[in-house]
């Protein structure tokens, strides 16, 4: 792979020396060395998701114990409709909601704590974060307006 980048680099050299392909070659080792680093000591599985409505957090699940959670229109008013959240096999994951692509729905069941699931349209997310002392929780905050 440096012999190919350095063929490239060297074969449209106009003003380019030695030291400008140690340097490319420098950012690119700590570029993967930072991404092993990440991917070998954090953790991003989660134990526990947090359900935010209309950007309050309204309920902290257990992703150790499988539940399902049933939000209705009459206790949620900013729903299209109702909207079953279900915890199994440490995951979490939107089974049934109403929105004209139901993009919740598809994301599926995560333990992610890096993949958020953004319901838009019902004014709700889904964060799973994590107690440990390797983990990784996502730091950004989701509005959604």
């Amino acid at each position: 792979m440096e012999k190919i980048m350095l063929n490239i680099i060297l074969k449209n050299k106009k003003n380019i020396n030695k030291y400008d392909i140690l340097y490319i070659l420098f950012i690119i080792s700590i570029s993967v060395f930072l991404f092993l680093f990440k991917i070998i000591f954090t953790d991003t599985k989660g134990n526990r998701a947090e359900v935010r409505y209309s950007g309050k957090e309204i309920m902290t699940l257990d992703l150790n114990k499988n539940q399902v959670i049933i939000m209705k229109k009459k206790d949620y008013p900013l729903l299209l409709g109702t909207l079953i959240i279900e915890v199994k096999n440490k995951k979490v994951a939107v089974i049934k909601e109403s929105s004209p692509y139901h993009y919740c729905s598809l994301v599926g069941f995560t333990d992610d704590s890096t993949r958020p699931i953004i319901c838009q349209p019902n004014k709700v997310t889904i964060t799973v974060k994590n107690s440990g002392k390797n983990s990784i929780d996502s730091d950004i905050d989701v509005e959604v307006r």
